[in-house]
């Protein structure tokens, strides 16, 4: 039996070109998970980046997030939070933080559009000090602004920036977290690295509305992080 004919034109996939768009996504006041980041502020916690966040068929969440804080206090103020199914808590510093938790709005909607549509999720994503969330996603041109004007329509949503896709793994930049960054550059434009030293930890904690502590901590590890890349 002779085998059926294909149309040539049908035989290749067709070559695109992969395109990134970096938002920073404002949930409002109320911010994606208000009863947490209640919990997490009292226990001078700050978020630093989420790892993976799903919604499952259940429609509960899981998600794996980064802190910077006390781990004690982030189990004694995860441990009664209404809503929150399981939790883990591992690690001293960075702190990681699993959990399994009943999905809220508008978080739901917002996730189900990101695994709705053809895009890929840059992870992991950045928590910005203002509360917003940084994320890139990557996909081709129309898929991206359609991706955009759909999440539009959930949250405050703003472009950062765009372009062809060219990952830079070997960039220090990419080892800090947005807040780390923003940590740094202040430090380096106040003097803090100069000789003799600008400025004070305390000095740069009242501008970043930070305690003075958490500013020392976030720059010991910030030069344990980008110091042994130098050296390379």
């Amino acid at each position: 039996m002779e085998s059926p004919k294909t149309d040539c034109a049908n035989c290749y996939s067709r070559e695109t070109t992969m395109r990134y768009a970096t938002l920073v996504v404002d949930p409002g006041p109320d911010g994606f998970y208000p009863e947490s980041r209640t919990v997490l502020e009292r226990a001078n916690v700050t978020r630093e980046r989420v790892h993976h966040v799903d919604v499952l068929d259940d429609g509960t969440f899981v998600g794996l997030y980064e802190l910077h804080g006390d781990a004690d206090e982030i189990r004694s103020g995860i441990r009664y939070l209404p809503g929150v199914l399981s939790y883990d808590v591992t690690g001293t510093d960075p702190v990681y933080l699993y959990l399994h938790e009943e999905a809220t709005e508008p978080a739901r909607t917002l996730l189900e559009e990101l695994r709705s549509s053809r895009i890929v999720l840059d992870r992991p994503f950045e928590h910005q000090m203002d509360g917003t969330l940084r994320l890139t996603i990557i996909g081709e041109d129309d898929v991206l602004r359609e991706t955009f004007d759909a999440l539009a329509d959930i949250v405050d949503v703003d472009l950062v920036e765009t372009g062809e896709y060219q990952p830079d793994l070997g960039d220090i930049d990419t080892l800090l977290t947005d807040r780390q960054r923003e940590i740094l550059r202040l430090a380096v434009e106040r003097g803090y690295y100069e000789v003799p030293r600008q400025v004070t930890h305390q000095e740069l904690a009242e501008e970043c509305d930070r305690c003075q502590s958490t500013i020392a901590e976030h720059l010991q590890k910030i030069e344990a992080t980008v110091l042994p890349h130098v050296i390379q």
